[in-house]
């Protein structure tokens, strides 16, 4: 297969690096469909915004208290971009789609 997107530099060998997130993704997918999907993305931000919320000892106090708001900030700002993922495949307005256009 080759790489037939970049202009800059025509026809070198495309390899799919993603292959191991496509992998999961398409697991969850026949498992449980888009709402699946919404979980698993709800879940690695749990994740990574509970790793930005862990303390270090030695951080300064005004660091912490910092650190705590801007997590929590951001945690809200995904939980509703995440909401609203969820209410789309909930009702239906998520789709698949064909392969190729005309099919």
């Amino acid at each position: 297969m080759h790489d037939t997107w970049t202009f800059t530099a025509l026809g070198p060998p495309w390899i799919d690096q993603q292959w191991g997130a496509q992998v999961i993704l398409a697991g969850v997918y026949q498992l449980a469909g888009w709402t699946g999907l919404v979980i698993l993305r709800a879940a690695l931000i749990g994740v990574i915004f509970g790793c930005l919320f862990v303390d270090r000892p030695a951080a300064r106090p005004a660091a912490r208290d910092a650190r705590r708001w801007l997590t929590l900030a951001a945690f809200v700002i995904a939980a509703v971009a995440l909401g609203a993922a969820a209410a789309a495949a909930r009702d239906g307005a998520v789709r698949d789609r064909p392969a190729r256009a005309g099919h």
